[in-house]
């Protein structure tokens, strides 16, 4: 049976043991990486860590010994984490538990975690490591400030985040096998999560961000797989690519993050333009549009810009010859240009990279596809520019 409860306000304390021993904590979340950062923060607060990868282990677990407390990662294996609440919550004596929800994307799972029992979801503001602990130590009444605690270096949580990225490839290559794979799917979602949440632990903001429009990308893919086509495994796998070479060759938090980052549109129909920057301010990224070439050149004159999308079917001049006129405008002969095209032949393909384009993205385009090729190549764009 757990301790008796006391009740203070809004938090409920449990009290200490009369022995020495520390207040037993229950982690349960798949990914090491991110237990790695939790395990940290909880163990310089003063309390002594089990860490469990999912449901089924943390039933277990609790029938041997009862935590006085626990956090749930709300995207497990097998049992969901929901599930894995409501088990809990059937149990006797398990009333009072504080079950804490980590930090997700999909914060439809953590509001299901709550309904079916979850104390409180933890934000990703200030670090959630750090929260978790403050809030455990303050509950178990907990001496001292709980300061000190020895995060991970790159060297520890990098080799876990670039197996995560081999899981997430071996789950995309499944896919362009089978589109309808449910495991893959669900590997997909995990990995993808995964990743996210240890970039959001590590400080990694312009990952994060790029790590996190991919999770919102495939979750919304899940409902409709048949949505699935060449163009978005394809630009999945750059990014999986782009994240394998920044996980095995470059120091952490070297990349500036991309939020506020200044994109120009450059496309004639206006719902397009509408909805192209609909999907950069989604990724946190700042538009200006532009629906005529003329307006485009004025706006590159005026200022500085990290990523510029162009229509090729522009009225009266192609794509390709404003592109060229880019190019020679003083500060931007670098700046990645993505082509927006409904012809996505070998022949057009190969034409933007002569003349100038760094990729492309064909017409009709998911909005949060559209939002990963921006984020990827203001990344690049950051990695150009520092080299």
């Amino acid at each position: 049976m757990l301790p008796a409860p006391i009740k203070s306000g809004a938090i409920v304390h449990f009290p200490m043991s009369l022995s020495l021993q520390k207040p037993q904590f229950l982690l349960v979340v798949e990914s090491p990486a991110i237990a790695l950062f939790h395990v940290a923060a909880l163990e310089a607060s003063g309390f002594d860590v089990e860490v469990v990868a999912d449901g089924e282990s943390a039933l277990s677990s609790f029938a041997h010994n009862l935590p006085v407390m626990m956090a749930v990662d709300p995207v497990l294996p097998g049992i969901e984490a929901s599930e894995l609440i409501r088990t809990l919550r059937a149990q006797s004596g398990t009333s009072g538990l504080p079950i804490f929800i980590l930090p997700a994307v999909l914060s439809p799972m953590c509001e299901v975690c709550m309904q079916s029992g979850g104390t409180r979801v933890l934000q990703r503001e200030p670090h959630p490591s750090q929260v978790l602990a403050d809030l455990a130590r303050t509950i178990c009444r907990q001496p001292g400030t709980g300061a000190g605690a020895a995060w991970p270096t790159g060297e520890q949580w990098m080799p876990i985040a670039l197996n995560h990225v081999k899981e997430l490839r071996s789950a995309q290559h499944a896919l362009m096998r089978e589109p309808r794979d449910r495991v893959a799917w669900l590997g997909l979602i995990r990995h993808a999560h995964a990743l996210t949440e240890i970039f959001a632990l590590a400080g990694e903001a312009a990952l994060c961000q790029l790590s996190a429009t991919v999770e919102l990308f495939l979750n919304d893919l899940t409902r409709m797989p048949e949505q699935l086509n060449p163009s978005m495994l394809r630009t999945l796998g750059q990014t999986l690519d782009f994240f394998g070479a920044q996980l095995l060759h470059a120091a952490p938090n070297s990349l500036r993050p991309t939020a506020g980052s200044r994109v120009l549109v450059v496309e004639d129909d206006l719902g397009a333009r509408q909805l192209i920057s609909t999907a950069l301010q989604m990724a946190s990224l700042q538009p200006q549009l532009a629906e005529t070439p003329s307006i485009a050149v004025k706006a590159l004159e005026e200022a500085k810009f990290d990523l510029i999308f162009l229509d090729i079917g522009l009225p009266d001049i192609s794509g390709f010859d404003v592109c060229t006129k880019i190019r020679s405008t003083p500060g931007h002969d670098g700046v990645p240009i993505l082509f927006l095209t409904g012809m996505t032949t070998v022949q057009n393909r190969a034409q933007s990279k002569l003349l100038g384009g760094n990729d492309f993205i064909g017409k009709p385009f998911h909005v949060l596809e559209l939002g990963i090729k921006a984020l990827l190549w203001v990344s690049k764009g950051r990695i150009a520019e520092a080299a």
